[in-house]
């Protein structure tokens, strides 16, 4: 009965990993927290499990080691739009230019500001 619940937890953290990598690869990031709530709790179980045998501990590494490359990718993903935020918020609040002396100069920008263009 033991080594059948311990199958049944194994066989549901590899389903679990199948299904963070079918999230990473479709692009469902907001599925991730849920995920990894369920992620953290099974393998505490696993944890208070003695009786796994290498082979089936080794598939479920190789299978944490596939999907990292892909939680990677979405991190760096996440940075990045959230740096083009922080850009776009700064163009919206200062407008930079650059002086006679070619030094980097910014203008800040307040509500009813307006430039004009001359020619």
């Amino acid at each position: 009965m033991f080594r059948k619940q311990e199958k049944d937890l194994i066989a549901e953290i590899d389903a679990l990993m199948d299904d963070e990598r079918a999230i990473l690869k479709a692009g469902e990031l907001h599925r991730l927290p849920d995920l990894l709530e369920r992620k953290e709790t099974l393998f505490e179980q696993l944890k208070d499990h003695e009786g796994a045998s290498d082979e089936e501990l080794l598939a479920l590494r190789n299978k944490s080691e596939d999907n990292q490359p892909l939680l990677e990718a979405a991190m760096n993903g996440i940075r990045t739009v959230m740096d083009r935020m922080k850009d776009l918020a700064r163009v919206k609040n200062t407008l930079e230019t650059y002086t006679n002396q070619g030094q980097r100069y910014a203008v800040p920008m307040t509500s009813g500001s307006t430039f004009e263009k001359r020619s």
